[in-house]
């Protein structure tokens, strides 16, 4: 399998087997982070809010590379929002700059193979009052793509009943229009994707849209998986106890097959 067929999204994809690795293990430093679990090994990680700052070091997932994309003028986990993009050492990928329309925050990376531009955006779109979403923030930074085949994937912040919401709200409404104009599909399957004390009964805010082409060589789970949350608690509050019981934080795996 290639390259592109290998790579695979949302917040974790493509499980493969993890590498043996010989060398000594060094020392786990105060920027580390847990290692993704063997079972969850993957070509690829797209994380949204990763609360990071210009005050913040490089957390670092042995054995990836880290795309990030602090939120403007972040100090620190306070700031909020944020990207971060991990993906396996030894795939080959370039980061795509973007443009974008305010608020929201998107980051891409592509993938050649032959001939072929693949790309997949990670996307937070963050609720601020007074400024809802429009069809053009999304549409905005899908022209900026060097390819045809692409995967959106991220926390939208939208429903709609095309998703597995039980009912539709405007955000929803903008993002459907982003989906048809572009001939993507949606492949969640209708699983919520956080419970939380504002979503007790939870939530489907957290999308994957493949280009058409794509999607049936794609498959999408919803599955609970606490370490990406510790992620960036351990480096941005090390001394606060998290109370995981409260939250469930969604590990979305998509894989795309050759």
């Amino acid at each position: 399998m290639d390259a592109v067929a290998k790579v695979c999204a949302d917040h974790v994809t493509n499980q493969q087997p993890p590498n043996k690795d010989t060398k000594p293990k060094r020392k786990r430093s105060s920027t580390d982070v847990p290692d993704v679990p063997r079972k969850f090994y993957t070509a690829a990680v797209f994380l949204q809010e990763s609360k990071l700052g210009s005050r913040n070091k490089d957390p670092i997932i042995n054995g990836y590379t880290l795309i990030r994309l602090n939120r403007p003028n972040a100090l620190n986990h306070r700031s909020g929002g944020g990207l971060a993009i991990y993906i396996k050492n030894g795939i080959s990928h370039s980061e795509v700059p973007l443009k974008t329309i305010a608020p929201l925050e998107a980051q891409a990376v592509s993938f050649t193979d032959k001939s072929k531009v693949f790309s997949i955006v990670n996307i937070y779109r963050p609720e601020v009052k007074g400024k809802p979403q429009r069809f053009s923030e999304y549409q905005y930074v899908y022209d900026q793509l060097p390819g045809t085949d692409n995967i959106v994937l991220g926390d939208f912040n939208a429903k709609h009943v095309l998703w597995g919401s039980p009912s539709t709200d405007t955000n929803g409404r903008q993002v459907a229009e982003f989906i048809e104009a572009n001939d993507l599909v949606s492949i969640n399957d209708g699983s919520i994707t956080y419970v939380g004390a504002i979503a007790p009964l939870g939530s489907h805010l957290d999308l994957t849209l493949v280009s058409s082409r794509l999607a049936k060589d794609c498959t999408w789970e919803a599955t609970s998986l606490r370490v990406f949350q510790q992620i960036t608690d351990n480096l941005t509050k090390p001394n606060q106890t998290n109370d995981y019981q409260s939250t469930r934080n969604t590990m979305i795996r998509t894989s795309l097959e050759e």
